[in-house]
């Protein structure tokens, strides 16, 4: 969906991961056997609906979509939880594209990864952890 660089928080001084969409993997598409102006906002990962006017031109779809994926950053944003990675801001550069900054992770590892060969207890914990987040 995008690029991660490591970053600097300008305020905070905090270095953190920041990722930037590339515009071509966030589109606006009508959804199939969708009725009027019904549209969906996909990139690789996610999908989310949004209805638009069927009267309305592409730029407005674009800023629908903008929009739209302001509000989900908005709420990623107050996720709070040891297992989930913080959403700590969000933005849109000149040409649109969204980006956002977390918490960055040094070494991360998947959850398959880290549990490859361990005890079943261990690999419960990190199973009931993930279900936590």
């Amino acid at each position: 969906m995008g690029d991660v660089y490591r970053s600097r928080d300008r305020i905070t001084e905090e270095v953190v991961a920041l990722k930037r969409a590339r515009r071509d993997r966030v589109v606006m598409l009508p959804r199939s056997g969708a009725s009027g102006g019904e549209a969906i906002v996909e990139s690789d990962r996610t999908t989310m609906a949004v209805t638009s006017a069927p009267s309305m031109t592409s730029t407005e779809r674009a800023e629908m979509a903008r929009l739209a994926l302001a509000s989900e950053f908005r709420v990623l944003s107050a996720l709070r939880h040891p297992n989930i990675v913080s959403v700590l801001d969000y933005g849109f550069q000149e040409n649109g594209s969204p980006f956002f900054t977390m918490r960055l992770l040094t070494d991360p590892v998947t959850i398959v990864h880290a549990a490859r060969g361990q005890p079943l207890d261990v690999q419960l914990h990190l199973l009931f952890q993930m279900l936590y987040a």
